[in-house]
């Protein structure tokens, strides 16, 4: 039985996958598994990480056994989970040596359910800027603008009546809101930036205009709030968006 379970969903990530894991098997807090959920790659993605757990037992490779997505391969890896406490990381992203550690201290102490954590964002082409989300971050928070970064998140499972990925678009946003305002519980941030989030040339989230439809499906078909309502959160959200990406 391990302390913590890693998440980590993987689709064609070849290029990136390999450094990842070291970042999690360089860890300074060692009783974690690391359950990497392949969602059908047709590179050389599956055959790097059999070649990371031939040196690492801790390393769990599955195959997805919900619809293929991200939120599919998490909540694949969260069913083969044996950990207390959830972390998330993607097959692109990194973490400093102490992230573990320093989290899931912090939770310990002060009995949390979910925590969250500052990043760094970089890309190729020398994008280096950080990310300080709220010391406290709730369900009403949250539906005015996301500062939850998953590759930052850990839970504590027990504390929770269900720890799923909602099919929806903007999964792992979904995902905070269902959680928030189920278990009434807030996220607080733990201190230092221990995680570095890679911004791909071709994100899902790139286009701002596109992600306006989806933020409606969240707020309308998962947090199910009322139409006027709805179109105030929708407003806000936006705003909040304009100011973090243009300011």
């Amino acid at each position: 039985m391990f302390d913590i379970s890693v998440v980590m969903p993987a689709y064609n990530a070849e290029n990136t996958i390999a450094e990842s894991i070291d970042s999690v098997l360089k860890q300074s807090f060692h009783n974690f598994e690391l359950i990497i959920c392949d969602d059908s790659s047709t590179d050389r993605t599956v055959e790097i990480i059999n070649t990371c757990s031939k040196h690492d037992q801790r390393i769990k490779l599955i195959n997805n056994s919900f619809e293929r997505g991200a939120a599919g391969a998490r909540n694949s890896c969260i069913k083969s989970a044996t950990g207390r406490y959830i972390a998330f990381l993607d097959s692109d992203d990194l973490w400093l040596p102490g992230k573990l550690k320093t989290q899931y201290e912090f939770m310990k102490l002060n009995s949390l359910a979910i925590s969250h954590g500052a990043y760094e964002m970089f890309d190729e082409k020398g994008l280096n800027k950080l990310v300080c989300p709220p010391k406290v971050i709730n369900y009403k928070n949250l539906l005015m603008k996301c500062d939850i970064g998953c590759l930052t998140v850990m839970l504590d499972r027990t504390m929770f009546k269900d720890v799923n990925f909602p099919s929806s678009p903007k999964e792992d946003y979904a995902f905070w809101i269902t959680l928030t305002k189920e278990s009434g519980k807030s996220s607080f941030c733990f201190d230092g930036v221990m995680a570095k989030y890679r911004k791909q040339p071709a994100s899902l989230s790139s286009s701002k205009f596109d992600e306006i439809p989806k933020q409606w499906h969240v707020l309308r078909k998962v947090a199910n709030i009322s139409f006027l309502p709805a179109v105030y959160y929708l407003f806000t959200y936006c705003m909040n968006g304009i100011l973090k990406h243009k300011f």
